[in-house]
């Protein structure tokens, strides 16, 4: 009898929406092998799950960046957003349907009388506003419920759009293979720790594209190099109560973020060529190119995250990008980037 239950329990899961199993209790569960392997399955199905919709949120952003948003092809996005199940929802009952109060610090007892379903998400002229919801998540011998609430920016009015541009001088000529016209430290908060991680852009490497004949030993004599970009965060709130109960028994368990950063770069500078008598040839040039990358916290979007903070009960956990370090030639910083690290959802509006 217990095995058919836990079967029939399974073959409901498979026939969801929303897969909603976590490998990680797999133990917990004292499943057979065929049923620990049903639900790993199962798990990394809703893996990819999540990594459709986190690729689906990735290209609004590319396409709500443009100075000229294509309509047609953000319906498009969004449709296949709500036939995974996401909702965009409006932003009046924000305050009452995410209030801070439901914040771990507050954590207050349930109420099973309060049970529903239905929780409302903030729609507004700065950011957008989706919520998906899922069911069912084993750990620790307890099922529970999580609404994850995401914030994606598409005004940069927004508190999750960062822009500036800048202009570094230079000094030293600079050996192209050599010298970085870029690079990056971004630091993260990982449950508490700073973990560090660096991408390099070599002058080579950044007008490569530009100049043929440009190469790694190639000397350039600079005047200065005009940096623009614009850093896009990706806020997720993850609210978390037992599935027996109600949404008045929701908390705010873990909130991640990650950082979607493009740069453009003008470089004013003279290419001093071997000519091959002896003498070096000036080639005046006016280069410009650009980067684009993702910095994610190892933990960011993580479900497992989120009820483990409930359980224990203390406060919201932070998977959130620290700041990002943009340094230049000879050791410059150009500029330290610190994108909004929310405490609440309504914290992204501003």
């Amino acid at each position: 009898m217990k095995k058919l239950f836990i079967m029939s329990l399974v073959l409901m899961m498979l026939i969801s929406s929303v897969l909603n199993v976590s490998a990680m209790n797999i133990v917990e569960l004292k499943l057979s092998n065929e049923e620990m392997k049903i639900i790993r399955e199962q798990e990394r199905e809703l893996l990819k799950f999540d990594a459709k919709i986190d690729e689906l949120y990735e290209q609004r952003i590319l396409i709500t960046s443009k100075e000229k948003v294509n309509i047609n092809e953000l319906n498009e996005i969004d449709l296949q957003l709500e036939a995974l199940g996401v909702e965009f929802l409006n932003i009046e009952d924000i305050a009452i349907q995410f209030p801070e109060t439901k914040n771990l610090g507050y954590k207050e007892s349930l109420d099973e009388k309060n049970a529903g379903t239905k929780v409302s998400v903030p729609s507004s002229s700065v950011n957008t506003w989706t919520s998906i919801r899922y069911s069912n998540q084993y750990y620790g011998g307890e099922r529970y419920n999580i609404q994850k609430l995401t914030a994606i920016p598409k005004s940069k009015s927004s508190g999750l759009w960062h822009e500036k541009t800048k202009t570094i001088n230079y000094n030293y000529n600079w050996e192209a293979g050599k010298t970085s016209l870029l690079k990056t430290t971004t630091s993260t908060i990982i449950g508490g720790v700073y973990k560090n991680a660096s991408i390099v852009l070599t002058v080579f490497d950044a007008l490569k594209d530009a100049l043929s004949n440009i190469r790694k030993e190639s000397i350039i004599d600079p005047t200065d190099v005009i940096y623009s970009w614009d850093t896009k965060t990706t806020a997720l709130f993850f609210y978390v109560r037992p599935e027996a109960y109600g949404d008045s028994s929701q908390r705010l368990s873990e909130i991640s973020t990650k950082c979607y950063t493009s740069l453009g770069y003008i470089v004013d500078a003279t290419r001093w060529d071997y000519d091959g008598n002896g003498t070096y040839q000036p080639f005046p040039n006016n280069i410009g190119g650009d980067r684009e990358w993702t910095d994610t916290p190892d933990y960011y979007n993580s479900r497992i995250r989120a009820i483990q903070a409930y359980r224990a009960g203390h406060q919201t956990n932070h998977d959130v990008v620290r700041y990002i370090k943009l340094s230049g030639a000879e050791s410059k910083t150009i500029q330290y980037i610190y994108p909004l690290q929310p405490q609440f959802p309504l914290e992204c509006e501003y």
